[in-house]
């Protein structure tokens, strides 16, 4: 079998399992920092209200959600169970 780029020793592409890592990093971000995660502002024109968005109850609840299956991806693509 001929050696391609950025080929780790367990099999995969170290490309995939560097991603993986990216991806688990930031699901457990958007887990541990979530109000940060998914708030945000809003900007007008200079003299009009600038304000925050809080996220809603449901918002949350499906950030978190999604930031856990992200880490499960992520640590199954770091370990190689998916990916080529």
């Amino acid at each position: 079998m001929v050696p391609t780029p950025l080929q780790s020793f367990g099999g995969g592409l170290l490309l995939f399992r560097l991603f993986g890592l990216l991806f688990a990093g930031i699901g457990a971000l958007n887990l541990v920092r979530l109000r940060e995660m998914t708030a945000y502002r809003i900007r007008r024109r200079p003299g009009e209200v600038d304000g925050t968005i809080e996220p809603s109850w449901t918002r949350l609840l499906f950030a978190r959600l999604m930031g856990g299956v992200g880490v499960v991806i992520g640590l199954g693509l770091a370990s190689g169970l998916f990916g080529p």
